[in-house]
């Protein structure tokens, strides 16, 4: 899941990248990135292969469960 949070209007945007492991399902997940949100945007995925979790770059598919990439550009 990513956090993402603008330091000040202009600015980019900060991303703060986590990886949840043992959530029940993806109500729990949500719960999870709200509670910890602190004001934050943030998108929730799931891994379509499982990886092992650790300090390295993910390299599975995901599937945006929900929120969105701020640096997206809208659609249209």
């Amino acid at each position: 899941m990513n956090y993402w949070e603008r330091p000040a209007p202009g600015f980019g945007w900060n991303l703060d990248a986590w990886t949840l492991s043992g959530t029940a399902d993806v109500l729990e997940a949500i719960r999870w990135a709200e509670d910890h949100a602190k004001e934050r945007r943030f998108e929730l995925f799931a891994e379509v292969e499982p990886e092992p979790a650790g300090n390295h770059p993910r390299e599975t598919t995901l599937v945006r469960l929900a929120g969105t990439d701020p640096n997206a550009s809208p659609a249209g």
